[in-house]
């Protein structure tokens, strides 16, 4: 119960940091204010964004410790605490240690479910991927990324809404490598996935699409002409 009630904090706290909506913030503050004995409007004025954030993490980590040594280390909980813990320093821009937490999430799943495509773990190696890509890393990123994409691929189909993002973010992995054919295969992907999801060609995510290919095939081009002359 410690253990849930430590997670079930630490989420609220998540969401107050994250500054969702006004009633989403209300009601947030009024739990925290029921487990802590105090008022909503004292929870919603005492801390900042980032401090709400700081809090989430400090009960995210108790909930690591007590998920390890009631259930182990290998085990359900332990990887959804992770997982949690993961989200909680992404959300305050520690990336470094957001992707240590989720690789260790991820090894706790190679041990406790067998190593296949599955929508959790290619959640997790979408969300490795954009951390990399953010830390600078992107042909790190496209490794993670790749593997995410044939999981998706997999689980929902190309023409899924998860599937486009990510071969879009693959898409910009490529393109900072500097890889811009692949880049433009990974966009035309992505672009056929949100033609195939989306209403209307004035969707933003299909326009947002359609212009990176316009980038990437010009890209694509310059390249091969280079080469050419080579």
């Amino acid at each position: 119960f410690t253990m849930q009630l430590y997670s079930y904090m630490a989420d609220i706290y998540y969401q107050l940091g994250c500054g969702t909506n006004a009633w989403g913030l209300t009601r947030a503050a009024a739990r925290i204010a029921a487990l802590e004995g105090k008022s909503a409007a004292a929870v919603q004025d005492e801390t900042a964004g980032s401090e709400h954030l700081a809090k989430a993490s400090e009960l995210g980590k108790l909930s690591v410790i007590i998920a390890e040594r009631l259930h182990g280390v290998d085990s359900h909980e332990a990887f959804t605490a992770y997982i949690d813990l993961s989200s909680y320093e992404f959300a305050r821009g520690k990336l470094t240690e957001a992707m240590q937490l989720t690789l260790r999430a991820l090894s706790i799943w190679s041990a406790i479910t067998p190593f296949e495509a599955h929508p959790g773990l290619a959640k997790r190696l979408l969300s490795l991927g954009i951390m990399q890509l953010r830390l600078g890393s992107a042909e790190d990123a496209v490794d993670f990324l790749e593997a995410a994409s044939r999981d998706f691929e997999e689980t929902f189909g190309i023409a899924s809404a998860i599937t486009a993002d990510t071969q879009h973010q693959l898409a910009t992995a490529h393109y900072i490598c500097g890889s811009n054919r692949k880049a433009l295969e990974a966009e035309k992907k992505a672009y056929k996935a949100w033609k195939a999801t989306t209403e209307g060609n004035e969707d933003q995510r299909l326009r947002d699409s359609e212009a990176w290919l316009k980038v990437f095939t010009e890209n694509a081009v310059k390249e091969a002409k280079i080469r050419k002359q080579l």
